[in-house]
């Protein structure tokens, strides 16, 4: 007859291994509930609270003849028939003329950018960008005074009106 004992053997060890990864598994899964159950226990935080929408205005000036939007954040601080001069926080974020002159503009000008797909002059002054435009409606000349990051903004509000 053949000896049995090496079968029941292997199978007595057989159910001991796998007695043995149970209890493991087991362990296991029983971890991952108590972390699951512990991050369901959190009260919920406080989502980041976004800033509003920047909502936006049209300005105008009939003088100029000219039309652009502004940010609700930027406020005029002086407006006259021919000029007008905004801030954001008390800080000076744009400027327009269409009376005054600038004098040696061309030889101060050092960098030239694209306004309305033409090439204009500008000058950096103190961190602010100055150029001019003429108005092909009436024919004035308008200096600007603008803060860079508005540029974008002004270029493609820009409009070009009637008196």
């Amino acid at each position: 007859m053949k000896k049995t004992a090496p079968y029941v053997f292997l199978a007595v060890l057989f159910v001991v291994l796998t007695f043995i990864v149970g209890v493991r598994y087991g362990q296991r899964v029983e971890q991952t509930n108590k972390a699951i159950n512990y991050l369901i226990s959190l009260p919920p935080t406080k989502s980041p609270i976004s800033p509003p929408p920047v909502a936006f205005s049209s300005y105008e000036n009939k003088d100029c003849g000219i039309r652009f939007l502004i940010p609700s954040t930027v406020k005029i601080q002086y407006e006259s028939t021919s000029s007008g001069k905004f801030n954001e926080k008390g800080v000076m974020t744009f400027q327009f003329d269409c009376t005054a002159t600038i004098e040696n503009y061309e030889k101060t000008a050092t960098e030239e950018v694209r306004f309305q797909n033409k090439k204009i002059l500008v000058e950096n002054a103190g961190g602010m960008m100055r150029f001019q435009i003429i108005n092909p409606r009436n024919g004035k000349l308008i200096y600007l005074y603008l803060n860079p990051r508005l540029f974008p903004l002004f270029e493609k509000s820009l409009e070009f009106i009637s008196p």
